[in-house]
């Protein structure tokens, strides 16, 4: 085996450059590969940006692919913040600024910055008390897709999942009637509890919408979700039309059921309160 260089012409640009050989098993192998060094190395800007456009693409399906399993609605699949009017009477602004920043700082790479870190991204609670219709989903539904936006090919699972109140109770009560036979192939409630308490951040929208005749059974569902993800270190998005006062009531105040004081303690000690007009009565 020997290596040595020759003087020859290169077959892109047809300038004189010292090709490099290398005689290889009584075979002269052409290093160079006919070319000078500057069209080598052109050739291999080409090949990485090549490559980059295929990964960016590979990226963008893997997105769309979350986004379409991470249970956002269809209606607000389009719900970013760039569509999120703030021209408005009240804090929408303050509101879209605090959601904005709750996204942007939300880690990727979550089970690394527990690691690091040991305690959990703060969770958010943005709720409204006179007004309907003022914006929570959007945003909350915008916190998701900012945090999918800013995905960038690292070595991660589907970091979000989005469910409203009332069909996380139909979905688990759903379960309740199933034959023995279904009951084989299909999910339990302890299969939708599990998947609510260890994705990185849970969006739990529309909280106390629908009042449901036994509130035991309410408490205890979201007792289970609050306080796994609060044990082991998941945030959550929480929006409602109740203030602090009603929310409480509506978890439950008791020993058992101290889902409100996780809850608090998850948030910091501060729920967002957003008032302005309702986009659908504009």
């Amino acid at each position: 085996m020997g290596q040595g260089t020759q003087l020859q012409f290169c077959s892109e640009c047809g300038a004189e450059y010292e090709a490099i050989k290398l005689m290889l098993f009584n075979v002269v192998q052409d290093l160079s590969n006919g070319r000078c060094r500057e069209c080598r190395a052109k050739a291999r800007a080409e090949t990485e940006k090549e490559e980059v456009a295929v990964r960016q693409i590979e990226i963008s399906q893997k997105r769309m692919k979350w986004r379409s399993e991470c249970g956002i609605p269809p209606k607000f699949m389009n719900k970013e913040f760039g569509t999120f009017d703030t021209k408005r009477p009240g804090n929408v602004q303050a509101a879209y600024d605090e959601s904005l920043a709750y996204a942007n700082g939300f880690p990727v790479e979550y089970r690394r910055y527990i690691k690091l870190n040991g305690i959990a991204y703060k969770s958010l609670v943005l709720f409204s008390t006179d007004v309907w219709g003022i914006g929570k989903t959007h945003l909350a539904c915008s916190i998701g897709h900012k945090i999918l936006n800013r995905w960038n090919g690292e070595e991660i699972t589907n970091p979000i999942i989005f469910c409203s109140e009332p069909d996380l109770y139909r979905r688990i009560q759903a379960t309740y009637h199933y034959t023995p036979e279904e009951r084989r192939g299909c999910e339990n409630e302890e299969d939708i509890i599990l998947s609510m308490i260890y994705r990185p951040l849970l969006i739990l929208d529309d909280v106390g919408k629908e009042r449901r005749a036994d509130p035991k059974f309410v408490q205890r569902i979201l007792f289970s979700i609050i306080d796994g993800r609060y044990k082991n270190l998941r945030p959550i998005v929480v929006t409602t039309n109740m203030d602090g006062n009603s929310l409480r009531d509506y978890l439950g105040a008791s020993k058992d059921e101290a889902s409100y004081d996780r809850l608090w303690e998850m948030t910091g000690g501060e729920f967002f309160q957003i008032k302005g007009e309702s986009y659908r009565r504009r």
